[in-house]
């Protein structure tokens, strides 16, 4: 499993010095945290959150990549950051007062 997540990860590389897109920066970011490096995939998930900042999937992995460097400030703001925009959703599509 090892070799392959290298793999993917050279080939996301690749394409990304090709086309800055927000999905491959995300899709290396979780490939990085399955094998520890949780700087890389901290900074590959900042780069996603750069074009898709309403992300909630990027916010949340980052914050769990924050926890595991021992960046809980950080960690902490986007998990708010997260828990509001689901209760935010949660208001706007409830019926109920």
């Amino acid at each position: 499993v090892g070799a392959i997540h290298d793999v993917l990860i050279q080939e996301l590389s690749r394409i990304l010095r090709r086309v800055d897109h927000p999905q491959a920066y995300y899709d290396r970011a979780m490939l990085q945290m399955s094998r520890g490096a949780y700087a890389a995939a901290a900074s590959d998930l900042t780069a996603a959150l750069r074009d898709v900042p309403d992300s909630r999937e990027a916010r949340f992995a980052r914050a769990m990549a924050y926890s595991k460097l021992g960046r809980y400030d950080d960690a902490a703001r986007d998990l708010t950051q997260v828990s509001l925009a689901f209760s935010n959703e949660q208001f706007a599509d409830s019926d109920e007062i």
